[in-house]
């Protein structure tokens, strides 16, 4: 059975489920040889469950402490990001329900106007 490593992500718990390799090469792949962690939290964070922090992929092995460390600030940072991502998408899902309403609004008055329906 896979193992996992708690870990504190901006005051939530968190777990390390697990660390892959992933070597650059390629126009699909841009960046650095990295280290792929995948953090998930044991309650949704305003929705997340979890994602994958990315650490560079060092000559020298982390170290305990030096690798949760580093995976900390990372996983901090990435939640972050993901946090304001979805406040951005919560906000314009608003906005088209908004404007979705709006329509419907004019779309009934037409119905009514032309004898779709009833007017009441």
């Amino acid at each position: 059975m896979d193992q996992k490593v708690e870990i504190e992500i901006s005051g939530h718990k968190a777990w390390i489920e697990n660390v892959t390799a992933q070597a650059a090469g390629g126009i699909l792949v841009p960046w650095d040889d990295r280290l792929c962690v995948f953090l998930s939290f044991d309650e949704s964070v305003e929705s997340i469950l979890g994602f994958y922090v990315y650490l560079p992929v060092h000559p020298a092995a982390y170290g305990k402490e030096v690798f949760l460390e580093a995976v900390k600030r990372e996983g901090e940072k990435e939640l972050e990001r993901h946090l304001r991502l979805a406040r951005v998408v919560r906000a314009q899902r608003v906005q088209e329900e908004e404007k979705q309403r709006a329509l419907d609004r004019i779309a009934e008055a037409v119905k009514t106007a032309i004898g779709l329906t009833e007017s009441g």
